[in-house]
């Protein structure tokens, strides 16, 4: 999850979506939208890839991609694994998931949903978070959860990988 949500973070990779949302296209199609290297495009479509959130073909010598909201995505904090499957994709706007812990009776995959919204604000984007369906009694432990970890997802949209709060 947090790779999808770091991958959507950066405005690039959000028109990248918005471009193949409707249709394929191939990387230079994609890349000529964009007044970077076909190289730094290229590192764009790889984050989306790796996040669950693109799918490539190849066709010839050409990679094509489309957007793949169907993603199913895991995430290992500490000794426990978060497992999830991507429900909704609106670039830039908007991605949900479902949330759950694997081998966990009170929030079990798929029993949970999270919402994130994405909006411009100036030179950044404010992030929206909303977590629901979840047991009263698991409610304070996630929401410190997503206080520890939002920060660090900050810090990592920001390009730092290995600092700020929550880092470690």
């Amino acid at each position: 999850m947090e790779a999808a949500l770091r991958a959507i973070a950066e405005p690039r990779r959000r028109r990248i979506l918005r471009l193949v949302r409707d249709a394929e296209m191939s990387a230079g199609e994609i890349a000529s939208h964009f007044d970077v290297t076909r190289s730094a495009v290229s590192q764009h479509l790889r984050v989306l890839k790796d996040a669950g959130l693109l799918a490539e073909r190849r066709n010839g010598t050409r990679r094509i991609y489309r957007i793949r909201p169907e993603g199913l995505a895991e995430l290992q904090i500490g000794q426990a694994v978060v497992v999830g499957e991507f429900v909704e994709l609106d670039p830039p706007r908007r991605v949900v998931f479902t949330w759950g812990w694997e081998g966990n009776d009170a929030v079990p995959p798929g029993s949970s949903t999270v919402e994130v919204s994405l909006t411009p604000d100036g030179e950044g984007t404010i992030l929206r978070l909303v977590h629901r369906d979840l047991p009263e009694e698991q409610r304070a432990e996630h929401d410190g959860g997503w206080k520890h970890f939002l920060p660090r997802l900050a810090t990592a949209a920001a390009g730092d990988q290995g600092s700020g709060p929550g880092a470690n």
